[in-house]
């Protein structure tokens, strides 16, 4: 964990990144790769134990391929988002588990503040979640309109949009 500040900044190319976690090696003790399987093929550059946390990928949507599993067959360890799809990873000798979903299970839950004020008057609510990059307004109208056509059926049906760090509210808004 020495020298954690000099990992290139958000927005930095694809090549500086390779760059960086080439010249990182023997500087970690072990690297964690948070995503997609390319982030854990280029943190292996570093040539350290590399703990994968996944977050894209799911049995239930999009499961990971032959090419994914063979990166993730190098991790130290890994972690993915559902039981469905550890068993699956570890059906094809990728040795996974599946502590929680780190993005999901960030919800405060209903003792968070302002919880009661969001589910009244909704039987059923729904958590939207467009992510964290630039095309996180595109989604978030994409998933207003999925959830729009299911409260069509379900009038009862509600959902609460999370904003995630770097994402501009008012623009979500307007």
């Amino acid at each position: 964990h020495r020298d954690l500040h000099s990992f290139p900044t958000r927005r930095s190319s694809d090549l500086a990144q390779y760059r960086f976690l080439s010249t990182a090696r023997g500087r970690y003790d072990a690297v964690v790769a948070t995503g997609d399987t390319y982030a854990l093929a280029m943190a292996l550059r570093v040539r350290a134990p590399a703990i994968y946390v996944g977050t894209a990928k799911s049995a239930y949507v999009a499961a990971y391929g032959p090419g994914e599993r063979r990166v993730l067959r190098r991790a130290a360890a890994v972690f993915v988002r559902d039981e469905a799809t550890a068993r699956d990873l570890q059906a094809c000798g990728v040795d996974a588990s599946a502590p929680g979903n780190v993005i999901a299970d960030l919800f405060d839950g209903a003792d968070a503040p302002g919880f009661a004020r969001a589910r009244d008057g909704f039987d059923l609510l729904v958590a939207l979640l467009p992510g964290s990059r630039e095309r996180a307004y595109d989604d978030a109208l994409l998933l207003a309109g999925a959830l729009a056509r299911a409260a069509a059926a379900r009038p009862r049906l509600g959902g609460v949009l999370s904003i995630a760090n770097g994402i501009d509210a008012m623009r979500f808004a307007s």
